[in-house]
């Protein structure tokens, strides 16, 4: 969140949010005092992503339970009084960040941190027309005067190491202070990490799991 420099009253909308990272999104943004949107596409995942602290849950699942993503422009709107949000936290992306582009603000922020929509799109490997790409359209970004932000925390930091130790410090002490708790769906024995691979994979983790050495 320091990347899309979120602040106290704005309006995050964060995709994936039954996952780890972005329950985790789900958290620190209650902690930094914005509103929380949050989509998924279980409803019972996403009533425990309200028990974990977000303000309000869109199952962004088609009604026909296809593998697309049902129009959730018009709910984000009457979420924000028509004006939009300030904020989207984009750790899926594909069908669901063209949706999100008609929910924003003007000049909001448009984090990406993910594709996992799009799970094979590195094998296109930089390659002109490769058809797993996840492409925005320009002329809703300019036209929305939106900051599109890239969000690869680790190459950051290995990029400018002065990154990490005020953002650790913060989230240690956000710990440290009871504020922050990661939540643990599934525990497994270490021995047991194939088994915790495939929970992770067929979506049975909510947040996160544990290997026990």
């Amino acid at each position: 969140m320091t990347r899309g420099r979120l602040q106290a009253g704005e309006t995050v909308l964060i995709h994936g949010a039954s996952g780890s990272t972005g329950l985790a999104a789900v958290h620190v943004a209650k902690l930094l005092g914005a509103t929380v949107i949050a989509t998924g596409r279980s409803d019972q995942k996403l009533a425990a992503v309200a028990a974990q602290g977000a303000d309000h849950v869109l199952n962004s699942k088609p009604p026909d339970g296809s593998s697309g993503v049902r129009a959730f422009r018009d709910e984000v709107k009457a979420l924000t009084a028509g004006r939009g949000v300030d904020v989207v936290y984009d750790g899926v992306g594909g069908d669901i960040s063209l949706e999100s582009l008609r929910c924003v603000r003007f000049g909001a922020r448009f984090l990406i941190v993910g594709w996992a929509a799009t799970p094979f799109v590195a094998k296109g490997k930089g390659q002109r027309g490769a058809p797993n790409a996840n492409v925005l359209p320009t002329n809703l970004l300019m036209m929305k005067g939106l900051d599109v932000l890239g969000c690869p925390t680790v190459i950051s930091t290995v990029h400018d190491p002065r990154l990490r130790p005020p953002r650790l410090a913060q989230i240690l002490g956000w710990a440290q202070a009871g504020k922050l708790r990661p939540h643990v769906s599934h525990t497994f024995a270490l021995a047991d990490f194939r088994a915790a691979t495939r929970a992770k994979w067929n979506g049975e983790v909510l947040g996160g799991c544990v290997l026990h050495p």
